[in-house]
């Protein structure tokens, strides 16, 4: 697979080779769930319309920060 040779990974798994390449922990599904599904419950009660496209786009710009924006409100360090 050529992104095992551009990204210097030694997985044929392209999912394991994101993970590694990004620094991702082996949970990083598991949280980005748990994300959508709160994120979504708290859109639904505002009555904001937040697609998978928006959600993504959210969570990328607020992949580096050290501290992400909640639709609720609140702030969480991460």
């Amino acid at each position: 697979m050529i992104f095992k040779e551009i990204f210097g990974v030694k997985t044929e798994e392209w999912k394991q080779a994101v993970k590694n390449v990004l620094k991702l922990s082996n949970t990083i599904e598991i949280a980005i769930k748990d994300l959508w599904l709160k994120n979504s419950e708290v859109a639904y009660n505002k009555e904001i319309k937040l697609s998978p496209e928006d959600f993504a786009t959210l969570f990328i710009e607020n992949f580096y920060k050290k501290t992400v924006k909640l639709m609720s409100g609140r702030t969480k360090k991460i």
